[in-house]
């Protein structure tokens, strides 16, 4: 699990390859909801999912698209949890060891 009190986003960089699809559970108390964004390695983005503030309760939001190089994770509010990262190597990115994931705050 993550979270966020201080800083107004999480990031997650794919250091070994690109991935299509980005996945999160998550909680999210202020603002106008949780954005997951997802780009690739020329910095533009390539897909975002906005979800509702849910309290008391996880739901699942997702981005899917080809060559996501790093998503970032914020709200407006400053305030949320992530939990459950899942994501789909591309076939044939490079790289392999996808063991090593960076997520910065």
């Amino acid at each position: 699990m993550a979270y966020t009190y201080e800083w107004d986003f999480i990031g997650i960089a794919f250091t070994e390859g690109t991935v299509s699809h980005v996945g999160i559970w998550y909680t999210c108390q202020y603002g106008t909801g949780l954005y997951l964004e997802a780009y690739d390695k020329g910095e533009n983005k390539i897909a975002q999912a906005v979800g509702p503030i849910n309290v008391g309760f996880s739901d699942y939001l997702e981005v899917n698209a080809a060559g996501i190089s790093y998503a970032v994770v914020h709200d407006s509010g400053n305030y949320f949890t992530i939990d459950d990262l899942d994501y789909t190597p591309e076939t044939g990115s490079e790289g392999g060891n996808w063991s090593k994931l960076k997520v910065a705050f």
